[in-house]
C-alpha cells in the first residue's frame, strides 16, 4: 500500500517528467491496490473484486478493461486517492481488530476465560461480528508494514489516527507477551526454556 496521494503527487510527476507525456491525456494512469492474500486458495485474483481509481474517467475505464480480463468484478473508485485510501482502510480494519482480539486474549487469560470458546460462540452471530484470532502480533504481507506509513496522518493537524496508533502499540507488545506465556507454561510443566 501507498499513502493516499502517491499516484498523483509522486508517480505522476515521475512518469510525466521521464516521458515528456501528460497523464490523462497522453497515457492512462490509475491506482489499483493489492488485495492478494498469499496462500489463500479460496480468494484468488479471479474472484476478488479489483478496486480501480483513475486520474480521469478514461484512465479508470482503461484500467477497468485491463483488470476485467483478470477478475470477475471491477469496482470503480472516484479517483486514485480513494483507491489508495481503500487499501489503508482495509489494512487498518484488520490491524485494529487484531489488536482488539490480542487485548481480549490477555484479559481472558487473566480472568480464566476460554477465549477460543468465546470466539466460537461470537462468530455464530450472522451480522456485526467478524472473527479474528489472537497471536504474537500481526502477520501477513500488508498489515505489519502498512500502518508504518500512517504517522504522516497523525502529524496532520486535526487528523490523528489514535486508534491505529494504539493498535500498533498493542500488537507490538504481543511477541514479548507470547514468549512470557510460553516460558510460564514450560515452567508449569517442569521444562526448561533452554532446549524446549
Amino acid at each position: 500500500a501507498v499513502p493516499p496521494g502517491t499516484t498523483e503527487n509522486v508517480l505522476r510527476p515521475l512518469l510525466e517528467e521521464g516521458s515528456g507525456l501528460v497523464a490523462g491525456r497522453d497515457f492512462h494512469l490509475a491506482c489499483s491496490p493489492s488485495r492478494l492474500d498469499p496462500g489463500n486458495r479460496t480468494h484468488v485474483l479471479a474472484n476478488t473484486p479489483k478496486v480501480i481509481g483513475g486520474l480521469t474517467p478514461a484512465c479508470t475505464e482503461s484500467a477497468a478493461a485491463f483488470y476485467g480480463r483478470l477478475t470477475d468484478k471491477v469496482v470503480r473508485a472516484r479517483g486514485p486517492r480513494e483507491a489508495e485510501m481503500t487499501k489503508v482502510l482495509e489494512t487498518n480494519f484488520r490491524h485494529v481488530n487484531i489488536a482488539l482480539v490480542n487485548e481480549m486474549a490477555v484479559l481472558c487469560h487473566d480472568l480464566g476465560v476460554d477465549l477460543w470458546d468465546v470466539i466460537r460462540c461470537a462468530e455464530t452471530k450472522p451480522f456485526g461480528f467478524q472473527p479474528f484470532r489472537p497471536g504474537p502480533g500481526v502477520g501477513g504481507h500488508g498489515v505489519p508494514v502498512d500502518p508504518g506509513f500512517l504517522p504522516y496522518s497523525t502529524r496532520t493537524p486535526g487528523h490523528p489516527l489514535r486508534m491505529v496508533s494504539l493498535a500498533q502499540e498493542i500488537n507490538d507488545r504481543m511477541p514479548s507477551y507470547v514468549i512470557q506465556r510460553c516460558a510460564t507454561l514450560l515452567n508449569e510443566h517442569g521444562k526448561s526454556v533452554r532446549g524446549a
